[in-house]
């Protein structure tokens, strides 16, 4: 075993090396420490082939100004022997002292022994030497180590450095040395485990224990320091122990084994046979871990299969002999039938009363197919046949042996009671009739009846039957008959006889009767003359023969015609003459009768009593004939008269032209009598009489029978005779044809027509030129009227024109125009826009004036104005050097006109060359001996302007390199670039870190010499820290994740939830939606600084549907407790999760409405159930868990 020298050297402080031996009498040190000359806090390294680490302090090195200071080193001290403390130091301090304190609350204190070296300034070294004697175990500390530190203990040795009047800066470390042949100890360690029980466990043990040193020290590979250390997983671990002294050590390892695999479990399992059963098993194969398993079921069982199991979960857990449990808890899943044994029956009944030929269907479904039937009668199939009425039992086995609902009974009816029938039946009406009719009222069977008679017919009532007997069949709807037979008896009247008589009329009068009487037949007799009467005997009637219908109380009939005779009276006929004119007496009615019996009288409506009655007016007039019986005959006669005669009188044409006669006139006769004759006034004999001048005339119209009527006609003329008011407008100008005549007509009849001499048509004659025109007017009647017009027209216009010469170049020329003939009232228009006689300012050039008399004729003339020599220029310049300077300079060449010329420039500079120019454009006028001038521009140029733009503004994060560049643009390349960061040298680019925000400049100059300045600010910000905090929260639709932002330094935070969603909020809420994985990250910005922090939603892993916590008891029995049966689901859940509550055979019997999730022990129809076991299903969004609660009512 090696021996460890642990010591701390100093550091020399001019910075040579010093060689720091290990001293002591515990033998030859194993290496050689060398300082490696750091610098303050470098600890000493021990060199490679040494292989042990060096725990040492550290040197600490002090400034002259930095003093007093204290240094302070930690040790253990040994149980026993001497430890000697020494202390280097490259100066000599003033006033130093050495303290040594304990854990004790005392520290001791004791003066140390100088032991010797030069003055202050030197680069000897200095010694302090300090040791004491430790006394064995349990004894107190010895002569020389102060009071209050016991061996075996953590002590604190320290210096004080207090020096005066140096002025070299001190490095001090302490030297740790054992003497006096106390360190020669020998250290050895042996090791002992347990292994780990449970394979990738941590419940192993090591137990290192030492043997020679005194109070060792334990450093494990795990950072533990006791001797045994537990909470090992499988593996080797090493162990170093140290001496008290920390001088001394050793190192073992221990290996902790661990069993070769883990407990594995698989499982297997019988299902329940029946829905609700307890029949199922359970069973466990454990494999791996320490055999010697045990098991544990929830339900108490300890073997290796469970009996007895519902449906459902049933977890069991298998420790092995190590008591490892594997894979914690085993869920064995136990099936049963989806839904219990149920039975649904149907049945044919039997079809007549006392039959068997009923039947019983059961229709099993739940359980296990595979269904077997037994019927109480011994049937073994689903469908019983052959039954009689009552009730029939089966029972129902399904494959497994489950009975369901146990004895299922069937019942089948019949009709109850036998199929009767009575009958009735009405006689035939009449004699021979076949009207009889027989119904049959069936009862019992079952309806509806079908009816067959021995006649055919079907219905419920046979008709038409004569007397007779008759039979028929009922058929219920079962098909079951019955017959009974009907008896109809028609009875037949005596025969129905009639006789007939009459009251004859007389004088053809409606004054006879004919009389009817009956005898036979059904009395009650009724009446119907083809006349409408109803009595035996009709009265009011005229000579002819009359039927006659007598119906007896059966209704049977028989007609009989009974003829009226007539005592004739006399007859007449009547004639007429008309009247001849309207409203004349003239007219007359003559009578002539025959038969009847003499003597005969007349009677005329208007009194008269002859046979001829006269001076009748026109009219209607009736006439009546009487016998010596009183019969009568009667006429009427008409006397008519003419319509009243009329006419109606129009003018046919009226005097066409004022006083003339070519006027008619027309009468048109109506009424009276035709033919027609006329007599006009001035003799004319015709219907149209003609030559009329304008008056009124009148005319005697007589019919053919002499009437006559008087009517008159107006004739008119125009009121004034036809005339002209007549316009004529001259010709404009000399040789024009502008000239116009307007001819307006009045008078006469208006519908005027036109005819001019030159063949226009139109009131108006227009393109008119110099001399006479004719114009001939025709109105409406054809009356004419003319006239004769004469045009003239100006003289010729006129122009001559003359000018005078522009001088030195300018527009100073004139030019003259004198306008003669036409219409006076002269307007110029020369061609540069000038409106007056004289044009002036003219430059060279020819000119031309359009002169427009008053009536707008035009003549154009063109004249020349001539130019005299003018001076002219050429110039040229040089720019400035840089955009805006005043360097630049421009020159004029002078020639033309007349020497010696003279300048000035539009900055008041005379000379030939203007210089101190900026750019721009300058104004040179230059004259001549004659005074004429020209006017010159020169331009100066000048440089695009130096531009130096910098890549802007930044923002940066604090220490963070940034590049900041400058362009410059403009001016005279090349450029050169100066930036006022130190060391940043002439490039356009650099890089610099702002401590702060800080604001960079740079110069750039260009080949000119032209400088344009810019600057840069990079503003710093601070780093952002991102961070979050998220609570998930199932809901019906995804998980809810409420997040929080706790970052630091942020300004502003965008969370991108990895689903396409993003938010700006602080706290925003997000739903992830089921069977998802999406990364969310929160990135928070200070300015341009970010930092993102993230988090993984695991939506497709995540246990949504955490089992919920269902009773398995409650007792609704009114005493407020346990009152109901409520789920708990987890976070939000409730509102996507159903409640189903079945009995015991899985019928439903409640749902609570949605999101309500608790059961009062009542159905849907609010019936209290009765205690014993129900089963719930709970639905979460389509995941189900089932099991069953118990209801008590104790």
């Amino acid at each position: 075993m090696k021996k460890i020298y642990l010591m701390l050297v100093i550091y020399n402080v001019i910075g040579m090396s010093l060689d720091v031996r290990a001293q002591g009498a515990c033998g030859s040190p194993d290496g050689t420490f060398y300082d490696n000359n750091g610098t303050l806090g470098t600890s000493v390294s021990m060199p490679a082939d040494i292989g042990v680490a060096v725990n040492a302090g550290k040197c600490y090195k002090f400034a002259q100004n930095q003093l007093p200071r204290t240094v302070c080193y930690t040790y253990r001290y040994p149980t026993s022997g001497t430890v000697q403390f020494r202390w280097l130091t490259d100066n000599r301090p003033c006033n130093g002292s050495c303290t040594y304190g304990g854990s004790s609350t005392t520290n001791s204190t004791f003066g140390c022994n100088n032991l010797g070296g030069p003055t202050c300034g030197t680069t000897n070294i200095n010694t302090y030497d300090e040791s004491c004697n430790l006394v064995g175990p349990g004894f107190p500390i010895g002569t020389g180590c102060g009071s209050g530190m016991f061996p075996g203990q953590i002590y604190t040795v320290c210096m004080t450095l207090n020096p005066t009047g140096c002025t070299d800066s001190i490095v001090i470390c302490p030297i740790l040395n054992c003497s006096g042949g106390s360190c020669g100890c020998v250290l050895a360690a042996s090791t002992s485990s347990t292994d780990v029980t449970c394979k990738g466990g941590s419940n192993g043990t090591a137990t290192v224990t030492a043997t020679g040193g005194s109070n060792p020290k334990y450093t494990w590979s795990n950072g533990k320091t006791t001797a045994t250390v537990t909470g090992l997983s499988a593996g080797t671990h090493s162990v170093t122990v140290t001496s008290n002294s920390g001088i001394c050590s050793d190192v073992q390892t221990v290996t902790v084994s661990e069993p070769a695999t883990n407990l594995t479990v698989s499982a297997s399992h019988t299902d329940v046979n029946c829905k609700g059963g307890s029949d199922g098993t359970g069973t466990v194969n454990p494999s791996g871990g320490t055999p010697g398993y045990t098991y544990l079921w929830a339900n108490g069982q300890t073997t290796a299969t469970a009996t007895g199991l519902t449906a459902g979960n049933h977890q069991v857990t298998v420790t092995d002999a190590n008591s490892c449990t594997g894979p914690g808890t085993v869920t064995v899943t136990v099936d049963e039938p989806v839904a219990n044994l149920t039975v649904s029956d149907s049945h044919t009944d039997v079809n007549c009363k006392g039959g068997n030929d009923g039947t019983g269907t059961v229709s099993p479904s739940g359980g296990t197919p595979g269904y077997t039937y037994l019927w109480a009668n011994g049937q073994t199939t689903a469908t019983a046949t052959g039954l009689v009425a009552g009730n029939h039992q089966v029972t129902i086995t399904d494959a497994n042996g489950c009975t369901g609902p146990g004895t299922v009974t069937v019942t089948v009816n019949e009709p109850n009671a036998d199929l009767t029938a009575a009958t009735n039946v009405t006689n035939a009406l009449c004699k021979g009739a076949s009207d009889g009719t027989a119904t049959v009222n069936p009862a019992g069977g079952t309806p509806t009846y079908t009816y067959l008679w021995n006649n055919g017919q079907t219905t419920q009532t046979a008709t038409g039957l004569s007397a007779g007997t008759y039979q028929v069949t009922v058929t219920d709807a079962n098909g079951c008959t019955n017959v009974s037979v009907v008896s109809a008896t028609v009875g037949e009247p005596t025969v129905l006889a009639l006789a007939g008589s009459e009251i004859q009329s007389t004088c053809g009068n409606s004054n006879g009767s004919a009389i009817v009487t009956p005898s036979g037949g059904t009395p009650g007799y009724t009446y119907l003359w083809g006349n409408g009467q109803t009595g035996d005997t009709a009265v009011g009637l005229l000579a002819g023969n009359y039927n006659v219908t007598v119906t007896d109380n059966n209704g049977c009939q028989k007609n009989i015609q009974v003829s009226v005779n007539d005592q004739n009276g006399p007859s007449a006929t009547a004639s007429s003459t008309n009247v001849l004119c309207f409203g004349s007496n003239e007219g007359t009615g003559t009578v002539v009768p025959s038969g009847g019996t003499p003597p005969l009288t007349f009677a005329w409506s208007d009194g008269q009593t002859t046979a001829t009655a006269t001076g009748l007016v026109m009219g209607t007039y009736g006439v009546t004939v009487f016998d010596v019986n009183g019969c009568l005959a009667t006429q009427s006669i008409t006397v008519t008269e003419p319509t009243v005669l009329s006419s109606s009188a129009t003018s046919s044409t009226n005097v066409s032209c004022k006083s003339g006669n070519d006027g008619t006139g027309t009468v048109t006769p109506a009424g009276g009598t035709p033919n027609y004759s006329f007599e006009w006034s001035d003799g004319q004999t015709t219907a149209t009489a003609t030559g009329f001048p304008a008056g009124t005339f009148s005319v005697t119209i007589s019919d053919a029978n002499g009437c006559t009527y008087l009517d008159s006609v107006t004739i008119t003329q125009p009121i004034e005779p036809l005339d002209l008011n007549s316009v004529a407008n001259n010709i404009s100008c000399y040789g024009g044809f502008d000239g116009s005549i307007t001819a307006g007509a009045v008078g006469g009849t208006p519908g005027y027509t036109y005819e001019w001499s030159d063949g226009q048509t139109g009131a108006t004659a227009t393109g008119l030129m110099i001399g006479g025109y004719t114009v001939t007017v025709t109105d409406a009647n054809g009356c004419t009227n003319s006239g004769t017009f004469t045009l003239i027209e100006p003289t010729a216009l006129t122009l001559n024109m003359d000018s005078s010469n522009a001088l030195c170049g300018i527009g100073s020329g004139t030019a003259t125009a004198y306008p003669g003939g036409g219409t006076p009232g002269y307007t110029y228009e020369w061609d540069d826009g000038q409106t007056t006689s004289l044009a002036t300012g003219l430059y060279a050039g020819n000119y031309t004036v359009t002169i427009t008399d008053a009536n707008g004729c035009t003549i154009v003339n063109t004249t020349t104005v001539l130019q005299t020599p003018s001076v002219t220029g050429i110039t040229s310049s040089t720019g400035a050097l840089c955009n805006g300077s005043n360097d630049g300079t421009a020159t004029v060449m002078p020639s033309g006109g007349s020497t010696p010329y003279s300048y000035l420039w539009s900055d008041g500079q005379t000379g030939i060359i203007a210089t101190g120019l900026v750019a721009g454009n300058y104004i040179l006028t230059v004259t001549d001996s004659t005074g004429c001038d020209t006017v010159l521009t020169v331009s100066v140029g000048q440089p695009t302007p130096l531009v130096s733009s910098t890549s802007g503004d930044q923002f940066a994060c604090e220490n963070a390199n940034v590049i900041i560049s400058a362009t410059a643009t403009g001016g005279i390349g090349p450029y050169t670039y100066q930036w006022d960061d130190p060391g940043s040298g002439t490039t356009p680019d650099i890089t610099v870190i702002p401590p702060v925000t800080t604001v960079y400049s740079v110069t750039v100059t260009d080949a000119n010499g032209c400088i344009q300045t810019d600057n840069v600010t990079i503003t710093t910000n601070t780093q952002p820290e991102a961070d979050f905090d998220v609570i998930w929260v199932p809901s019906c639709d995804g998980l809810r994740g409420k997040f929080t932002d706790v970052s630091i330094n942020g300004t502003s935070v965008l969370w991108d939830f990895g689903d396409g969603y993003k938010s700006p909020e602080l706290m925003p809420i997000h739903e992830f939606p089921y069977g998802t994985i999406s990364q969310v990250v929160l990135t928070v910005t200070n300015g341009t600084c970010t930092d993102t922090a993230m988090v993984t939603a695991d939506i497709q892993n995540f246990d949504f549907y955490n089992d919920p916590q269902v009773p398995n008891v409650f007792s609704p029995n009114g005493d407020g407790i346990n009152e109901q049966f409520k789920v708990f689901v987890n976070g939000e859940m409730a509102e996507c999760t159903k409640l189903t509550i079945l009995n015991r055979w899985g019928n439903f019997i409640y749902s609570p409405p949605g999101g309500q999730l608790a059961w009062d022990g009542r159905t849907t129809a609010g019936e209290v159930v009765p205690e014993g076991t129900y089963f719930y299903v709970v639905d979460i969004n389509g995941h189900q868990k089932a099991g069953s609660v118990t209801v008590i009512k104790k």
